[in-house]
Formats: structure tokens, C-alpha cells, sequence
């Protein structure tokens, strides 16, 4: 393994040209610039003040300060971003991107998946080519065109999305704001129970809209106001389309959105597993975490099947927002946050890697 550390003023300028591989950069407190490749890799280095310019022909794994701006021009393998506050921009990744506690992102094309959570700043993504989970985004948010499924939960900010697959989305749209989503499969949207919007809907398929009240104006077949519509929603879905206020609603759909909780979870929870290894030096440690993730949401998804069976369709609206605790499938879905709790101790240092390793393998293999 190559190792080059350099001494910054805490804030560099990081231009990456070329990394043929997986990229990993992890932000992290303090000054030092530290990059890491195999030995044949040919890592390159040049520092002139606060600019730092990098390229590998391997993957790469970079330590760099919180407050450092990156620019990227190509990844020829998956990236992982966490703990980088400054602003990030990458001109090409030829694999998957997971994004975590990090600043404003800009991606043009991104040829795999996208997975997000945690981003404190705008988030622009030109072209996904497969599926796009966000989570948690404190700005904008503007997907020109997401080739699979669409998986949205807590923004504060506006947000615009153009998806080949099914659509689901938390929306919170601010005062003033302008969103719009637009899916060639299904649409599920959520609003609070209080939002201020005008949401004008349309659908090839069948629409499910929430019912007149003292919040809730439906004008025709097309447009529901709710509150003093301060804010601007279109929704347009090539299937069907659902739009809930404030509840989750029948099992129809509250079973697909405690999935993608938990899955945002689960994988989260492994991007926070691995930064922490490698910041401990210990990246070797035979943990898949890939395998361990693929075994995690297979478990959940057959959960969620296996409660909205015991549940029926019978079921009210009240007995889906209780809770899983009513049906089979709890105990369950119970079982798979027990996974999430091992991770978390490792993160925390209350377990050590070993133990972990056997906790995790015990739980995979249960599943």
C-alpha cells in the first residue's frame, strides 16, 4: 500500500483527475491530506499551496480535511463520499455513488445507483442510470433523470425528478417553493398533515386523492389545495398515482414506505461501518458488506410481505399506523433492527470488530 500525507491550511482546493477504481473519500477534522493506493496503482501527487492535484490508476481511498472542496473528474469504479462538508463536484462515475454527511453534491452522469443521506446543501445530479434512494436533504433537490425507481424521505427544500420507474416521496415543500416529480410508473407522494400547497396531479392510471375537509380543497379532478397553498406540487405518473396527508395510510402503501425506511437504514448504517474501519485502519477485516446489505433488505422486503399478509386488506388505516406489533411480520422487521444495533455498537465503540464480525455473520445466516 502507498501512503502520501500532506499538510494543508484546512480548507484545500482537491482537483482528482483519473481514478481507475473504486474512489472513497472521507472528510474528517483537523489539517492533513492523506491518500492511500496499492503500490502499483502509480498514485500522483502535486500540492502548490492549497490546491492539491490527484490521479491513480487504481482505486483510491483519501482522508482529506471536513472543509476541502473536490472537484472529480472521472471514477471508473463505485464512490463513497462521507464527512466532506465542503462543496463536491463529479463530472462521471461508471459505478455506484453513496453520499453521506456531506455538503452541496453536483453529479452529471452517474452510470450505477445513487444512495444519499445526510446532505446539508443543494443536491444536483444530471443523469442516474439505475435507482436513487435521498434521505434527509437540508436544500434543493434536482434529479434530471433517474433511469430506475425513485425513494425520497425528509427534504427542505424544493424538488425536481424525472423517473423512468415508480416514484415514493415525503415532501415538505417550503413556502414559496416549486416541485415537481414526474414518473413513467407509479407515484406514491406523502404531505404533512399541515402543508401549505397546491398540488396539480395527473396519471394514466388510477388516482388516490385525500378527501375534502376544512384543509383540504379538491378542485376537479386535477388539483387538491391544501391550507392556504403557499407552496407549488405537480405530480405526473404514467401508473397510478396516491397522494396521503399526514399518516401512512392503508397497507397498500405503508408496507413499501417502512421498507424504504428501514433500507435507507440498513444502508446508511453500513456506509458509517466501513468510513469508521478504514478512519481505524482496519479496512481489511473480512466484513461483505454488500453481501451483508443484499441479505438485510431481502429479510426486510419478505417482512413487509410477510406482515401485509397477516394484516389482509381489511385492516384500517388506524390498525397500519400502529405498527407492525399486531402482525407476524413484526417480530420480523423487529429481528432486522437488531442487525442495525450491532452496527451502531460498532460505530460507537461499545463492540469491537470482531465481535461485530460474529454477531453480523450469525444474524446473515438467520436471515
Amino acid at each position: 500500500m502507498e501512503t502520501l500525507t500532506l499538510e494543508t491550511k484546512g480548507s484545500p482546493q482537491v482537483r482528482i483527475k483519473t481514478i481507475d477504481g473504486d474512489l472513497r473519500l472521507v472528510g474528517q477534522a483537523g489539517r492533513v491530506f492523506e491518500a492511500q493506493a496499492p503500490a502499483k496503482g502509480q498514485l500522483m501527487v502535486r500540492q502548490e499551496g492549497e490546491q492539491i492535484d490527484l490521479s491513480c490508476q487504481a482505486g483510491c481511498l483519501i482522508f482529506l480535511p471536513a472543509a476541502s472542496q473536490v472537484e472529480v473528474d472521472s471514477v471508473a469504479g463505485d464512490l463513497h463520499l462521507t464527512g466532506l462538508l465542503g462543496q463536491a463536484r463529479f463530472n462521471h462515475v461508471e459505478g455506484d455513488a453513496r453520499l453521506r454527511r456531506a455538503g452541496a453534491v453536483s453529479v452529471e452522469s452517474l452510470d450505477g445507483d445513487l444512495s444519499v443521506d445526510k446532505i446539508n446543501g443543494d443536491l444536483r445530479v444530471q443523469v442516474v442510470g439505475g435507482e436513487a434512494e435521498v434521505r434527509d436533504v437540508h436544500g434543493d433537490l434536482h434529479l434530471q433523470s433517474v433511469g430506475g425507481d425513485f425513494r425520497l424521505r425528509l427534504i427542505e427544500g424544493s424538488v425536481e425528478a424525472s423517473v423512468s420507474g415508480d416514484a415514493s416521496a415525503r415532501l415538505s415543500p417550503p413556502q414559496g417553493s416549486s416541485s415537481r416529480i414526474q414518473a413513467e410508473g407509479d407515484i406514491t407522494a406523502w404531505l404533512p398533515g399541515d402543508a401549505s400547497a397546491v398540488v396539480r396531479v395527473t396519471a394514466l392510471g388510477d388516482m388516490f386523492l385525500p378527501k375534502p375537509s376544512e384543509h383540504v380543497v379538491v378542485q376537479g379532478p386535477d388539483v387538491v389545495c391544501c391550507g392556504s397553498g403557499s407552496a407549488s406540487v405537480e405530480l405526473s405518473s404514467g401508473g397510478d398515482l396516491s397522494l396521503r396527508l399526514g399518516g401512512l395510510g392503508s397497507e397498500s402503501v405503508w408496507g413499501v414506505d417502512l421498507e424504504g425506511e428501514i433500507n435507507a437504514r440498513v444502508n446508511t448504517s453500513l456506509a458509517e461501518m466501513e468510513a469508521s474501519l478504514e478512519e481505524l485502519g482496519l479496512d481489511s477485516v473480512n466484513i461483505d458488506s454488500e453481501r451483508l446489505g443484499n441479505r438485510v433488505r431481502k429479510a426486510v422486503a419478505r417482512a413487509v410481505r410477510a406482515a401485509s399478509r397477516g394484516g389482509g386488506r381489511e385492516g384500517t388505516s388506524t390498525e397500519a399506523e400502529g405498527g407492525l406489533r399486531s402482525t407476524a411480520g413484526a417480530k420480523t422487521a423487529a429481528g432486522e433492527q437488531e442487525k442495525l444495533a450491532v452496527l451502531r455498537m460498532l460505530e460507537e465503540g461499545k463492540i469491537n470488530t470482531e465481535e461485530a464480525e460474529v454477531l453480523l455473520q450469525a444474524l446473515g445466516d438467520a436471515g
